[in-house]
């Protein structure tokens, strides 16, 4: 990648994501966009009594849904294990005093 591409990247981000997390977040948000519009074009067909096109964006619908889905699990796992690699054991007040 040049450093054009990571130099925006930062920007856009505020240098608090990282890449992989950026780009997640990204398909998540995206993939949940197609959803809603799949969910008219299904609504759409069968209002038409297009069955062809009815069992088309059904298919389309149900592979955005596993791409979500599947997003949504890499996303929680990265999220939990960066959040427990950084934070910092916590002290009682008991052991400060």
């Amino acid at each position: 990648m040049n450093g054009t591409v990571e130099a925006s990247k930062e920007i856009s981000t505020g240098g608090v994501t990282d890449d992989e997390t950026y780009e997640l977040v990204s398909i998540l948000y995206h993939t949940l966009k197609e959803c809603e519009k799949n969910a008219r074009y299904v609504a759409d067909a069968e209002a038409e009594s297009d069955n062809e096109l009815f069992q088309f964006f059904c298919q389309i619908q149900k592979q955005d849904q596993e791409r979500a889905r599947r997003a949504q699990e890499l996303l929680a796992k990265r999220l939990e294990h960066s959040s427990q690699a950084e934070t910092p054991d916590i002290i009682s007040v008991n052991e400060v005093s």
